[in-house]
């Protein structure tokens, strides 16, 4: 792939972006949902549901709670350790839940974070739609598919995005993650993460260095002047901005 090429594939993705954001816009609801929960412990939970997660984690952890949406997750909302909190209050739990495990799917008009400092470990029995998902130092496993109408990006080694089925993202940011590198559509894949000043857009599958991916050599003239920040180190958030408000954040060679 040139990069003229590249340039001609981020301006197809930017009108699906598009197109997609306008669909699922009209079926966004801002109706509270009333969710179904409940408490299990990390033993009992691995022998109901076959997540990796729950089998790595320590015999320390057995006893350990695990909050259990009973149900699908709908509506315009944010997940992230905020909202696993306010649903486990309910249980009046001494700690924190270690994960939030939702047997059956989620479909929302809002991001999943795994924010810095307020790790979120989600666990999904069936798929996941969602505008944006970050992952972080916690874990997130999807046993059916995952779509993110604007991307996926995984920051530090802690923490782990396993999707079983499909990923649908037009864009992957990956640093240093364990997650996946391609998609199931045509995107754009960008070793890439906040304070980088070097970045690399894979230019094709291969023998190249890093995650069996060949790069551009100069992939920092690629993006958007938009997404540095004044000391020159790229912005995950600053990338992913311009990307909601539907514009390119690829810059024309």
């Amino acid at each position: 792939m040139t990069e003229d090429e590249l340039f001609s594939k981020s301006e197809r993705i930017t009108r699906r972006i598009q197109l997609d954001a306008e669909r699922l816009g009209g079926l966004a609801s801002t109706a509270k949902q009333k969710i179904e929960c409940e408490c299990m412990s990390v033993d009992k939970a691995r022998e109901k549901y076959p997540f990796d997660h729950l089998q790595q984690l320590s015999s320390y952890d057995d006893r350990m709670p695990v909050l259990v949406v009973k149900g699908n997750v709908t509506g315009s909302t944010t997940l992230n350790r905020t909202w696993a909190r306010r649903i486990a209050s309910r249980l009046k739990l001494q700690v924190d839940p270690v994960c939030v495990l939702v047997d059956g799917t989620v479909e929302i008009r809002g991001d999943v974070l795994d924010q810095r400092r307020a790790d979120f470990s989600l666990l999904v029995t069936g798929s996941v739609g969602c505008d944006y998902l970050l992952s972080r130092n916690g874990h997130m496993e999807v046993l059916g598919d995952l779509r993110a109408t604007y991307g996926v990006c995984g920051e530090y080694n802690d923490g782990r995005l396993a999707v079983g089925g499909q990923l649908l993202a037009p864009y992957i940011v990956a640093n240093d993650h364990d997650m996946p590198r391609q998609a199931d559509q045509e995107f754009i894949y960008l070793e890439a993460g906040d304070g980088m000043e070097e970045i690399a857009i894979g230019k094709s599958t291969g023998s190249g260095w890093g995650w069996n991916w060949n790069y551009f050599d100069e992939s920092n003239s690629l993006v958007s002047d938009e997404v540095w920040e004044e000391d020159g180190s790229f912005s995950t958030t600053a990338f992913f901005d311009i990307v909601r408000r539907g514009a390119n954040p690829f810059a024309k060679p």
